[in-house]
């Protein structure tokens, strides 16, 4: 699966958007299918130096009872989600494996499902939009900036 990461610094999401088609365009008429494609945007400091992978070595931000019980509670679910968006303004393109190693969810069976239905929500709701389909699917942040 084509991976393009790129490395800028101060792109909107609407330029991330357009970036992100074109280069996708481009790898169709390569013969790359769009489907197995994820376009991603890291954020550089001015000096040009990029950051660290922001998704390697994280610590748990959930407690091991909250990733083994077989039920959680709506307020624990929505802390999750607003976890998730957090997670997703930062990052502005994410994956679910990407968010669930992000939220400390990686070994947890229900949480596949838990963050593919938040992120059918969230692209209900207008603040993300699907890029790629299967595994090849990412979710962008298109929702209003953060301060």
């Amino acid at each position: 699966m084509p991976l393009v990461i790129n490395h800028s610094l101060g792109l909107s999401a609407e330029q991330q958007h357009r970036i992100a088609d074109a280069l996708t365009h481009l790898l169709e008429d390569e013969g790359l299918p769009a489907d197995a494609t994820c376009v991603t945007f890291r954020p550089t400091t001015a000096s040009g130096a990029t950051h660290e992978d922001p998704l390697s070595d994280l610590p748990p931000l959930i407690s091991p009872e909250f990733r083994t019980r077989a039920r959680r509670t709506r307020a624990e679910l929505q802390a999750l989600r607003d976890r998730l968006i957090e997670t997703l303004q930062e990052h502005q393109t994410l994956s679910s494996l990407q968010a669930r190693k992000c939220l400390g969810l990686t070994h947890c069976d229900w949480a596949p499902a838990a963050i593919r239905r938040m992120f059918r929500e969230l692209e209900h709701q207008g603040l993300v939009v699907q890029q790629g389909v299967k595994r090849g699917t990412c979710y962008a942040w298109i929702g209003p900036k953060t301060a």
